[in-house]
């Protein structure tokens, strides 16, 4: 009587164009794939004129890949192997959307364009009647403050952008690094196991 082997199975859905990246990848830690099957999801549609007078309906479409893993609960290491898995998974890639540059390049931005309206005003000022007295002292100074305001911005973000990406990429080089040790480690074992078999 033959025994049958137990195994461990996995669904997952990625998109269409991460398929083959993500099955080498599932590969490393000894999965293999049983089944996929094409997934289309229609998302709004829009109807509008043609500059010939008809209309045009366009449908947005998503396609992503359902895959099915499966693997062998019988493989020696099996704990080790799923231990690199976990800490694989659990790796954050950074990301450069929270740039504290980019935050300073805009108020510098804002700074500069309430600088500009401020100075026009002060210029204004003596123009103008009915001004209260004291008032033009508080322009010059609120100007004097916004052209503070864009020369700090403005520097820090000349000084923080270059430094914030290399960070970013920094650190993401070190956790593509450490992934791919991982899946090394990971599939050195499991072709230790499927040499044996």
């Amino acid at each position: 009587m033959a025994s049958q082997m137990r195994t461990q199975s996995i669904v997952m859905e990625v998109p269409s164009s991460e398929m083959d990246s993500k099955v080498s990848t599932m590969e490393c830690f000894g999965w293999g794939l049983h089944a996929f099957h094409e997934v289309v999801r229609t998302g709004n549609t829009t109807i509008s004129p043609t500059l010939l007078g008809d209309y045009e309906a366009k449908t947005e479409v998503f396609r992503s890949v359902k895959l099915h893993f499966v693997r062998d609960l019988t493989m020696p290491r099996l704990d080790e192997i799923r231990r690199l898995e976990s800490e694989f998974r659990s790796l954050k890639y950074p990301t450069s959307t929270s740039n504290p540059w980019a935050v300073s390049a805009a108020l510098f931005a804002l700074a500069v364009v309430l600088s500009v309206i401020g100075g026009f005003y002060i210029r204004e000022i003596p123009k103008m009647n009915d001004a209260p007295p004291g008032h033009k002292a508080f322009a010059v100074m609120f100007f004097f403050f916004l052209v503070a305001c864009a020369l700090f911005f403005g520097i820090r973000s000349l000084v923080l952008g270059p430094k914030k990406r290399r960070e970013v990429e920094d650190l993401r080089r070190k956790v593509i690094t450490k992934a791919s040790d991982l899946q090394f480690r990971a599939m050195r074992l499991v072709q230790a196991y499927d040499e044996d078999e």
